[in-house]
């Protein structure tokens, strides 16, 4: 099952605000452990599979160790593609961002043609 887009970009935009790879706290099999391998293989993070808890020292232990989070998590060049092609299609900001040189000139041009107008009837009537 694929992961809603807005829970997407809200990862994505969580784990590239942090200064350096973070650590994802997921119950193994639960639906956010298969959203976020929905992500990595859709190739917008990278991490592996960790565990919080440390075995006891000088402790021999045959418990197989179940991982219940994501280690050294990253956001790849995909992954912030993926929140800036949202945001341009969402958000005042985006949109300004992507189609900011179109909407200028299209003010510009109608500002132009006002001002000829009013220059072409004021001095040839």
């Amino acid at each position: 099952m694929d992961a809603p887009i807005k829970w997407k970009v809200s990862f994505l935009r969580q784990v590239i605000a942090a200064p350096g790879p973070v650590t994802f706290p997921a119950v193994h099999e639960s639906q956010e452990w298969h959203w976020f391998l929905d992500m990595k293989r859709d190739g917008y993070v990278d991490g592996e599979p960790g565990t919080t808890k440390e075995p006891p020292l000088n402790v021999i232990t045959f418990d197989p160790v179940i991982p219940d989070c994501f280690v050294n998590v990253v956001a790849t060049k995909e992954g912030k593609k993926f929140v800036d092609v949202y945001d341009s299609k969402t958000t005042w900001k985006g949109i300004w961002k992507t189609y900011h040189i179109p909407i200028l000139l299209g003010i510009f041009s109608i500002i132009g043609a006002i001002i000829t107008y009013f220059l072409i009837h004021a001095y040839f009537p």
